[in-house]
């Protein structure tokens, strides 16, 4: 209970300072929120959530093996049928895609790599 002025206006400074101390939080906030919704920070962290997520793995392995299949048409040309080109389109085409389902991790980690390394250069430019 406030008895006298002198009180009143301590309780008055008081509330002064709450007042702006909550201005200031409210600043900090609106420009953290902000700096979330700009198009650059949204898409970095869809890929982050994207690159955590469970399902990530199997799509980036039917997409290395569509990849491999197309490359290998690329170089063997279409296929005339049963004869030796076709063979060999096969036998490359296998053992492409066995090296790349073999060294899988090893793809990812490169990958990753250079994800973290293109989003950490980006970062050191906006700070």
């Amino acid at each position: 209970m406030i008895q006298n002025t002198s009180e009143l206006n301590k309780a008055i400074d008081l509330l002064e300072q709450k007042r702006k101390l909550q201005e200031q939080e409210l600043v900090e906030q609106f420009r953290a929120i902000k700096e979330r919704l700009k198009p650059g920070n949204i898409l970095k962290n869809s890929l982050e959530k994207i690159g955590a997520s469970q399902w990530l793995g199997p799509v980036l392995k039917t997409a290395g093996t569509i990849g491999v299949e197309l490359l290998a048409a690329k170089l063997m040309g279409k296929p005339t049928g049963a004869g030796k080109k076709s063979l060999i389109k096969t036998a490359i085409k296998n053992s492409v895609s066995h090296s790349v389902i073999k060294n899988f991790d090893k793809l990812t980690a490169y990958g990753l790599s250079i994800y973290k390394n293109l989003i950490g250069t980006n970062e050191k430019k906006n700070e």
